[in-house]
């Protein structure tokens, strides 16, 4: 699966950048979970697999708390994410060689309100402060730096700008249906010849009337931050399922937007209507078009 271009810039370091376009804290809510799902259910186990390699899935685990709040999730044992009420932690144990490690901190700011933190479970935050740790295990060494500060613009309950002043800036456009669920993104350099001007979006064309797998865990679009491929944002994002969703990049020597990704998902569900195997058909519009498929299998809490 290829990662959506934009997105490996999330973790770039950038200068800070504070803006006065934030909502007041008691405006802001959550914007994923939908208070009237009944019958709730958490993913406790998430694997995958590429085309034919189903001997060989990578396998994801969630732990909950009591109140059913995301505390830790981890890939194979070899990378593990820790959440607190402020905090997310990705650490990458790479034994015997090094430890690294990305902490991300949210907090609020707004015009008329000092800095803070915020409970990403029951709030979205205004900022997230992004920190590096790196250990040589051989040599015993370490080093850490800052290494981002993103701005989020908040409306109706929802993300609808990520920002920030690295490399020139860019911005990251979030919009929504009637709904709540994501319906597309678009990404934006305020550098460079088209600067100001959309280089990069996607599209959530459809989408099914099912709970998403992530739909009730509280918080999930923030702990889940950064995102890198479509279904990644469509869990975070979306209450339902997406059918289809369609990326288009800007062509310069066409001087036009042109496709190029199409995914499209097929699903089985349980009894209460959550996905239990997604299946991603992936088509890639490039110098020739080429097609991959990736299998997800979930069991729940």
């Amino acid at each position: 699966m290829k990662q959506i271009k934009p997105g490996i810039y999330f973790l770039a370091a950038c200068a800070v950048l504070i803006f006065s376009n934030c909502r007041k804290p008691h405006d802001i809510k959550t914007p994923t979970v939908d208070p009237n799902i009944v019958n709730a259910m958490y993913p406790a186990r998430m694997s995958f697999y590429d085309g034919s390699q189903s001997a060989y899935p990578r396998v994801y685990t969630y732990t909950y708390d009591k109140d059913n709040h995301l505390t830790r999730y981890g890939k194979d044992s070899l990378v593990v994410w820790d959440i607190n009420a402020h905090q997310v932690s990705s650490t990458v144990f790479d034994y015997p060689n090094s430890i690294s490690a990305f902490t991300y901190s949210y907090g609020l700011v707004a015009i008329d309100k000092t800095p803070g933190a915020v409970d990403i479970y029951t709030g979205l935050p205004t900022q997230v402060s992004i920190d590096f740790f790196y250990k040589d295990l051989h040599f015993g060494t370490t080093r850490s730096n800052a290494s981002g500060l993103w701005q989020f613009e908040l409306a109706g309950g929802h993300i609808m700008k990520a920002l920030t002043s690295d490399g020139g800036g860019r911005n990251y456009n979030y919009s929504y249906d009637k709904d709540g669920n994501l319906s597309g993104m678009t990404f934006v350099s305020l550098t460079g010849p088209r600067a100001g001007a959309e280089y990069y979006r996607f599209t959530v064309k459809s989408l099914d009337d099912k709970s998403s797998p992530f739909s009730s865990v509280k918080g999930y679009g923030t702990i889940s931050y950064p995102q890198s491929y479509f279904i990644d944002y469509a869990q975070a994002f979306c209450k339902k399922n997406p059918i289809q969703i369609v990326g288009e990049r800007y062509d310069e020597t066409k001087n036009a937007f042109v496709i190029d990704e199409q995914d499209d998902f097929t699903y089985q569900y349980n009894d209460k209507g959550y996905p239990t195997q997604i299946v991603v058909s992936m088509t890639y519009f490039e110098a020739t078009t080429t097609h991959y498929t990736r299998t997800y299998n979930y069991t729940y809490k």
